[in-house]
Order: C-alpha cells, then structure tokens, then sequence
C-alpha cells in the first residue's frame, strides 16, 4: 500500500506530517546557501579574508546545540517545550531572512517608528525580562565573538556610515537565522526521540528516523539544484526573500505537533510569557 510504501508503514498523521514538514525546512534552508556568497562577496565587497572568518562565525550556534535542549527541556514558554520554541525559532528565523531580503524597507520602517514606539516596546521587554534573560547568555558569548570581525569588515570594506550599518545589521541577521535553524533541528530531534522512545513497534521508530531523513535530504537535494537556478534570474536578495517564507512553513505547522501543556508546578524553571 501508499502507507507502506511511502511512509514506511507509519500513520500519516498531521503531527508525522508536520514533523517531515521541519526537517524538509532544514534542508531547504540551503536555498539562500549560494546566495549569501554572492551577498556578502558581489554586494557587500567582502574579501576572501572575511568570508572565511564569517563563515567560521555563522557555524558557531550549531556548536552549542546542547545549550538549546536544556532551555527546551527547562524553560517552556506558554506551558510548551517543543511547539512554542518552535514558533518562536520560526518566527525570528523569517524575520531574519526577510530583512537580507528587504533591508531598506526595515531600516526605514524601524528608523520612522523608533521615536514614536520606542516606550511601546520598552514595556514589552520589561515583561519579558525572563525570556530575554534565558537567552541572552547563549546570544552574548555568540555576538562578543562576532564583534571583532564584524568591526573589521565594516571598516576595510566600507566608506559610509550607513554601509556599515548595513552590513553589522547583515551579518547579524546571517547569524540569527543561523541560530534559529540550529534551535530548530534540536527542537525536531527532541520530538523524534520522544516518538521513538514511546513507540512499541521497533519498526515504527525506525521508520520514522528514516522518513525524517528522507525529509531533510529531498529538501537539501531540490535547494541546491534551485539556488543556482534562481540565482540566474533574480539578485541575493530576491532568494532571501523567498526563502524567509520556508521558517514560516516552520511556525505554522508547529501547531500540529502534538505536545500536553505543561503546568508550572511540574518544573522550577517554567516561565511564562503575557
């Protein structure tokens, strides 16, 4: 049958569904790959020196994965462990793409609304100071050591104060979406291992290991024969543009995810956000 053949025997329910979903995601991702060569090299001048440094720099939230679980597992945010930090990394991981892609757009936007909402949002970071603060540790250790190669980029390759604000606001977005896959693919691996731990048929777990993989690898495998492709019709930014709506695919079908809340008694590091 379809079922056998194709999902290896696994239900498709809307959660395995929504599960291969994310891990097409990840691999997709690899779309804006070539792109931000030509991004960082063509537009923004960058030297070999410098992209050899970034790319050292935009691989460092992959290497505190670990990290990521235990917020995860310690901290859930609106009585969630997996759904809500999925929306999250979904959300912040568009935002991130759709600024390479229309940098002008949210520079003005937030430089004309700076004034006016700037005690709006200041209210809203007092109310969550909780959340902030668990991250900013982990997003502290990450931006000291971008700084100094950031800070030379901008100088040797740059002569305008607002193209160097340009390029830190680039980088800095490189990097957030970096991170926001990284938490992603925790996130995803978490929720596999649950499912597989609880599932009675040997078979069934390992099927699932197998389509979550098969996932990843067509969306790796479709990214990189199309960002070549697109790259040909269409400039860096235009493929960032597009490729902001694949984390979006990310938040809303988290909402799929099968997860019990769960109540703040049941763990002293819970928090909740209003």
């Amino acid at each position: 049958t379809l079922q056998n053949k194709l999902f290896l025997g696994i239900q498709p329910t809307p959660e395995i569904l929504a599960i291969m979903t994310i891990y097409f995601v990840e691999g997709a991702l690899g779309l804006s790959r070539l792109a931000q060569t030509f991004l960082l090299k063509d537009e923004l001048k960058l030297g070999p020196a410098e992209l050899s440094a970034l790319t050292g720099i935009f691989t460092l939230p992959w290497t505190i994965k670990p990290l990521y679980g235990f917020i995860s597992d310690g901290l859930p945010l609106w009585g969630y462990k997996r759904r809500s930090y999925l929306i999250l990394a979904g959300l912040i991981g568009s935002a991130s793409y759709a600024f390479l892609g229309f940098p002008d757009f949210f520079l003005g936007f937030f430089g004309n609304a700076g004034g006016a909402g700037g005690a709006g949002l200041a209210g809203v970071v007092v109310d969550t100071t909780t959340a902030v603060d668990a991250i900013a540790t982990t997003a502290t250790s990450i931006a000291t050591t971008a700084t100094d190669t950031i800070t030379t980029a901008a100088t040797t390759t740059t002569t305008t104060p607002a193209g160097a604000t340009t390029l830190k606001l680039t980088i800095i977005s490189l990097l957030i979406g970096s991170a926001c896959i990284a938490f992603s693919d925790v996130v995803a691996d978490g929720i596999v291992v649950q499912r597989t731990r609880d599932a009675s048929d040997p078979k069934v777990a390992g099927g699932l290991q197998s389509l979550c993989w098969g996932s990843a690898s067509l969306g790796a495998l479709l990214s990189s024969y199309y960002s070549g492709s697109l790259l040909e019709v269409m400039g860096p930014r235009d493929v960032f543009a597009y490729t902001s709506l694949l984390p979006l695919m990310v938040a809303s079908i988290a909402l799929l995810i099968d997860e019990t809340p769960v109540s703040s008694s049941s763990s002293s590091f819970c928090f909740e956000i209003n």
